[in-house]
């Protein structure tokens, strides 16, 4: 479904779950030639399991060093840290400022910012905004009158920038 390369040259990768094969989160370590996946079952390292489809995955450095693996899943999202090498679920229950969709293929700008739709107050259109590596979340002026429902493809680039393409085109 989706891949990212991590600043440490890890390569990540979100699977669709198939009859044939299970799905989930995959990560291949160039350096030293080691797989190593999650799907259905919790792991000690924070994976909640019971995560089928793994449908966009974004690497984004942090300060100082280490990055985050925002991954967007079938059953709520999940973060992993390279400094802990722990996941942490996230909250999933339609307050306002949560991550409602972390985008796929290439949400990751050149400065490090990473592209998500966000809840905004009850009924209304999600937020398209973009979290910097300190934590640091930004709404942009919108550069488009219709709300955001949903986003087909994405490609942030610069800093804070980004071409999208959505269901109203």
């Amino acid at each position: 479904m989706d891949v990212t390369i991590a600043p440490d040259g890890s390569i990540w990768f979100g699977c669709f779950s198939v009859s044939w094969g299970g799905g989930g989160l995959v990560r291949y370590q160039p350096d030293t030639d080691t797989w190593t996946s999650w799907g259905y079952d919790p792991e000690p390292d924070g994976w909640p399991g019971v995560r089928p489809t793994i449908e966009a995955v974004v690497a984004q450095p942090k300060p100082g060093g280490g990055y985050l693996v925002w991954i967007e899943c079938s059953f709520g999202d999940v973060q992993y840290d390279s400094d802990t090498q722990q996941f942490t679920e996230l909250p999933n229950v339609d307050a306002p400022g949560e991550i409602e969709v972390i985008l796929a293929n290439d949400a990751c700008d050149d400065a490090g910012n990473v592209w998500m739709l966000r809840q905004t107050t009850p009924g209304q259109p999600y937020s398209l905004d973009y979290r910097q590596p300190d934590g640091t979340w930004v709404t942009p002026t919108p550069a488009f009158p219709q709300p955001v429902y949903d986003l087909s493809a994405i490609r942030a680039f610069g800093d804070g920038e980004c071409l999208l393409i959505g269901g109203d085109s």
